[in-house]
């Protein structure tokens, strides 16, 4: 199951609208508001797809080998990696990395144009 990349989505449209010159300072506060909830919401999932993997990682750890031997830890381990519970886990931390820099690159944009709306105020 892919994870929901609506935060992609609308910082595509809002960049869009930025390139056109329709932007303030405001609708940036807005999108970085917008995209706190998505990086609340993304980091929610992840602790559940985190809960998720370390249960199935005890449950194959617990578990045997092809030989009927007790599974060796870092047999466990490779296998588990390889489950779609990990591979949710590996999306969910690189989706939440992606918002942090959105919203990083968001506040330096709105630096930027409240310092031009200043000087152009001291005109």
């Amino acid at each position: 199951m892919q994870t929901d990349k609506t935060y992609k989505v609308e910082f595509n449209l809002f960049m869009q609208n930025y390139k056109r010159g329709v932007t303030d300072g405001e609708e940036v506060g807005r999108m970085i508001s917008r995209l706190t909830q998505f990086y609340a919401d993304i980091n929610d999932n992840l602790c559940d797809a985190t809960t998720a993997y370390v249960s199935e990682l005890d449950r194959i750890a617990g578990g045997v080998d092809d030989n009927g031997k007790a599974m060796a830890v870092n047999k466990a381990t490779i296998t588990a990696e390889a489950t779609e519970t990990a591979r949710r886990e590996r999306e969910l931390k690189t989706d939440l990395k992606n918002v942090e820099q959105y919203i990083n690159a968001l506040k330096f944009l709105q630096k930027g144009i409240l310092n031009e709306y200043s000087q152009m105020s001291n005109i």
